[in-house]
């Protein structure tokens, strides 16, 4: 069984770097066709860091596209998994935490550019307190479209 989840991650893997692929050579949707792959995947597996890394890549292309509300919820939703994640790691020690924290800072920053961009300033800042905050990890609930 685990060859055959071997196998499969590798496959995933493969999509995604596909998907990267394409987003660098501006086949926009290509490249989400790739992520897409990955992330069903992945979360059919509960590969966490998996899809949050894919739905960052998916933020970047759908804002490529300006496709901003595509954008917003996919960068949502890695910051989400990446919640889950820090709060798993929250009796880690402090530099564990940072490390980590300076790993996956992308698509918080990312969203909260977004959501500066459309005016929303008070969005976007509960976005970033959600990264500097070592404590407690919620979620974002759904950002509404302006």
């Amino acid at each position: 069984m685990a060859a055959a989840s071997d196998n499969g991650d590798s496959q995933a893997t493969l999509n995604f770097n596909l998907g990267k692929l394409n987003e660098n050579q501006g086949k926009y949707k290509q490249a989400l066709a790739y992520f897409a792959l990955a992330i069903s995947f992945w979360k059919e597996h509960d590969d966490r860091e998996g899809q949050a890394v894919a739905w960052n890549r998916v933020g970047s292309t759908a804002a490529s596209l300006k496709t901003t509300a595509d954008a917003i919820e996919a960068y949502r939703t890695s910051v989400n998994l990446y919640q889950g994640l820090r709060a798993d790691l929250k009796d880690c020690p402090p530099d564990v935490r940072t490390a980590f924290r300076k790993e996956c800072e992308r698509p918080y920053l990312a969203l909260a550019k977004l959501l500066t961009a459309q005016s929303r300033a008070d969005d976007a800042k509960h976005v970033l307190d959600l990264l500097q905050d070592d404590q407690a990890f919620p979620t974002l609930a759904p950002l509404k479209a302006k």
